[in-house]
């Protein structure tokens, strides 16, 4: 019994090894930028300008709103986006293939469900790219 106890154990610690180093070597291939995203849910809408974060202002429950943001390149590169800490942030296209020298817009979209507690939504716009 210890002995089937042991290689379960071992198992399982070499199933998490494999899974870190697979996710080390992946992460390891991208280069990671990050980008504040705030949201807050209210009465009325509103907007505030930021150079540095991707803010929506306050929408209301059941409203939409969408900020734009250009991605550049050196090189021509694979870039993945996703909007990390708030649900109903989230980018309109997440994959895309950007040219060297060719400035890409993307949308960003916030979709405010009807039920969503008032309150302010702090999250992160993940940008992950690699040269091709």
């Amino acid at each position: 019994m210890l002995k089937k106890h042991l290689i379960i154990t071992l198992c399982i610690l070499a199933g998490v090894l494999l899974g870190i180093t697979v996710f080390s070597v992946i992460s390891a291939r991208y280069d990671t930028k990050t980008i504040p995203v705030r949201v807050t849910v209210g009465e009325y809408a509103g907007f505030r300008v930021d150079n540095i974060t991707i803010d929506f202002g306050t929408l209301p429950p059941g409203s939409t709103a969408e900020r734009e943001i250009t991605i550049t390149a050196d090189e021509e590169s694979e870039v993945m986006l996703a909007v990390e800490g708030i649900v109903f942030v989230m980018p309109r296209d997440n994959l895309l293939l950007v040219n060297a020298g060719a400035p890409q817009k993307v949308t960003i979209v916030a979709a405010v469900p009807l039920n969503q507690t008032r309150g302010e939504y702090q999250g992160t716009l993940v940008i992950r790219s690699k040269k091709i």
